[in-house]
């Protein structure tokens, strides 16, 4: 396995676009196109890396540099290990852009996720329900100092 950035292997968009759009209820986000990724990716508001085996893109961890060093991921197999390989390039990144500080918001439900999120020295710091598509959903705030 290996971490690559996906602004410089830009080919995996599709890949990153379907597994991510398959995460999208999870994130609480719209799905998304491969032409908006490919933007979305030249602008100077997010940093993204992926975890590969061979040919197969197995997550994904963006830093979001416009909302305050907001952090997602998302894995294909979640709970073997790929969060916290995800959240530590992500917190490398953030390290290289000179964020003193990430965050993440994690639903209730997901527990790889919060075990990830505790495992890489984020501190749970109470629950944040957040509305998406008319339903509220519960979540965790967990944020990390770098």
């Amino acid at each position: 396995m290996k971490l690559i950035d996906l602004k410089q292997n830009i080919c995996l968009a599709p890949d990153y676009v379907r597994l991510r759009n398959e995460h999208s209820e999870a994130l609480l986000t719209e799905r998304v196109g491969i032409a908006q990724t490919e933007a979305w990716l030249a602008e100077d508001c997010v940093e993204v890396r992926c975890l590969v085996e061979g040919k197969e893109l197995l997550g994904a961890a963006v830093l979001y540099l416009n909302k305050k060093g907001e952090i997602a991921f998302f894995s294909k197999r979640p709970g073997e290990g790929a969060g916290t390989v995800l959240l530590q390039a992500a917190l490398e990144a953030a390290r290289d852009r000179n964020i003193g500080s990430v965050w993440a918001w994690t639903p209730t439900s997901n527990i790889p996720a919060q075990k990830a999120f505790l495992k890489c020295g984020f501190k749970n710091c109470g629950e944040l329900s957040r509305s998406h598509n008319e339903k509220v959903h519960r979540g965790f705030i967990f944020r990390r100092d770098i």
